[in-house]
């Protein structure tokens, strides 16, 4: 069973492949429209060029960077 992600602030149900803990109505609250959605922006880039999981530790995460 997978663990659903939620919002560290107010606990609404997150899609599973966000790259914050933060919905998007909190993430607005915090920083604004403009600094989140460059926040969203670069936490996607770093996804994707597997930068986001160095930190990550666990077997998942080390065969996502192998593959990689």
């Amino acid at each position: 069973m997978a663990i659903m992600k939620k919002c560290t602030f107010c606990k609404r149900e997150l899609k599973e492949d966000a790259v914050l803990e933060v919905c998007m109505d909190c993430g607005r609250g915090i920083w604004g429209e403009k600094m989140l959605n460059t926040i969203i922006r670069n936490m996607e880039n770093a996804r994707e060029s597997g930068s986001l999981m160095q930190g990550s530790v666990g077997s998942d995460s080390v065969s996502k960077r192998k593959a990689a």
